[in-house]
């Protein structure tokens, strides 16, 4: 069985002391990556340059349909300077699978979508977070 992330990360204090806790997602992508450039040589050769041999973890969780109250709370926590204010600062976010908790950042800009159906029916279906780390016990 495959280590879970804790296994590779320290633990690390958020920025914004706010756990995301939205466990309904469809589908659960996790990315592993080392700090690391490919060079590919005028031979065909490639080469490779590693930075850090610190694994580096993001996940994306994907909804069909999220009820706005939760598209809400991370709209909200996404836009606001107090809390993650964008991709800038750090929160902690539950994840389902390893019973876990680790600190957090978006990844990527938030996409919202709006349905003409529903007054209040703001719709995130996906985001992507970037873990910094474990929450400290």
């Amino acid at each position: 069985m495959a280590k879970p992330m804790s296994d590779f990360l320290s633990f690390v204090t958020a920025d914004y002391d706010y756990t995301l806790d939205i466990p309904s997602h469809v589908e659960l992508l996790q990315e592993t990556n080392m700090e690391q450039f490919t060079h590919k040589f005028s031979d065909g050769q490639r080469g490779i340059v590693t930075l850090s041999n610190q694994a580096q973890f993001e996940v994306q969780l994907q909804w069909d349909y999220l009820v706005p109250a939760n598209a809400d709370i991370i709209y909200d926590l996404h836009i606001s300077s107090t809390k993650a204010n964008g991709l800038a600062r750090s929160f902690y976010w539950s994840h389902i699978k390893e019973s876990q908790v680790y600190t957090v950042k978006f990844s990527e800009l938030l996409t919202t979508s709006w349905k003409t159906s529903m007054p209040n029916g703001r719709q995130v279906k996906k985001i992507k977070l970037y873990i910094v780390g474990k929450k400290p016990l």
